[in-house]
């Protein structure tokens, strides 16, 4: 069975010279949520250069095995923690939220708050037009 893949929500980025791709895929979702409470977990983490978050979600986004992720520290020594760390974030943020990035979400929401205050504001205009009998 091939692997489910989210057809946008790929991050590419500098990794020690390299330009590499964080992929969403099924098999990187599960190991990721598996590994904390919430997805905001490793944001947080990553938002202060944690190290070892920094590594397990690039060998999720890579889809690396055991011997290739052996080089990942290194890797991320040479490209500088807050340079991986960055697009770490943003592909993790694209993962749980079905590869929308954060601008795109909260755009969404905005959009679903203006359209819930003019809804409410059509009702009470209708309510003035229409007041209820007494």
């Amino acid at each position: 069975m091939a692997e489910t893949v989210l057809t946008k929500g790929s991050v590419t980025f500098d990794l020690a010279g390299e330009s590499v791709t964080l992929v969403p895929t099924v098999k990187a979702f599960n190991l990721l949520s598996s590994t904390v409470d919430s997805y905001s977990v490793h944001l947080q983490r990553l938002a202060v250069g944690h190290v070892d978050t920094i590594k397990t979600v690039l060998r999720a986004g890579l889809g690396l095995n055991d011997a290739q992720a052996k080089e990942l520290s290194g890797k991320i020594m040479l490209t500088g923690v807050f340079a991986a760390s960055n697009p770490c974030s943003d592909y993790v943020y694209r993962l749980f939220n079905a590869g929308k990035s954060m601008e795109e979400v909260q755009a969404e929401q905005q959009a679903k708050a203006a359209a819930k205050a003019e809804a409410e504001e059509a009702g009470d205009a209708e309510d003035e037009e229409n007041p209820p009998h007494a």
